[in-house]
């Protein structure tokens, strides 16, 4: 909580680039993550992260990614070009690191930059033991990948919400397609992660 305290409540993108956070030693970008990260949720900072956002990865492609022990579903967003997320495919899982050597090809082969990762709470919003596994999946991955950006996203009900999709829709023949299903998932996860930070046109 200190970093509510030292930021202003007038603000705009000037104030990060010239401001040290009181008592943290940091640089500029580990400044932007925990804001988006950690503080997006507050309303009176999620313009604040909004111009970060927008400022930083206008014309970057983002990775979306939905864990699951059987499956792991993956999607794209190139931010500021696509008008949505789309999916883009699934990797069966063997083991731990089977997936993360397969997530880190598609990131080297389609050249992403930044990566949002799907993290399962409980609907009163509490984690589980599934939300610590996904959470120790993600800094397995991010240390594979120093150099790529990662984020989390609450996934709570994604995959019923993609059922409902699927059965609504002629894409899938108004019918669950359990094939696509983690795929179309993985795209919602990065669908509201853009909602939180996309800035209008």
């Amino acid at each position: 909580m200190v970093l509510e305290a030292v930021i202003p409540q007038n603000y705009d993108v000037r104030w990060i680039k010239n401001t040290e956070f009181t008592g943290l030693d940091m640089d500029h970008n580990s400044r932007e993550k925990i804001i988006v990260n950690k503080f997006s949720n507050i309303t009176r900072f999620q313009p604040f992260a909004r111009v970060l956002m927008n400022n930083k990865y206008t014309g970057l492609l983002f990775l979306g990614v939905d864990y699951g022990t059987k499956v792991v579903g993956l999607a794209t967003y190139h931010w500021g070009k696509d008008p949505f997320p789309l999916p883009y495919g699934k990797i069966v899982v063997k083991n731990q690191a089977q997936v993360i050597q397969d997530i880190c090809e598609v990131i080297q082969a389609e050249g992403i930059e930044a990566v949002v990762l799907g993290l399962p709470f409980y609907t009163d919003g509490k984690e589980s033991e599934m939300t610590k596994t996904v959470r120790k999946f993600g800094e397995a991955l991010q240390s594979q990948m120093p150099e790529i950006d990662f984020f989390t996203q609450d996934e709570t009900l994604t995959s019923f919400e993609a059922q409902e999709r699927m059965k609504n829709s002629p894409r899938y023949n108004f019918k669950v397609e359990p094939k696509q299903l983690d795929a179309l998932s993985a795209s919602i996860i990065l669908e509201d992660f853009v909602k939180l930070y996309k800035v209008e046109e």
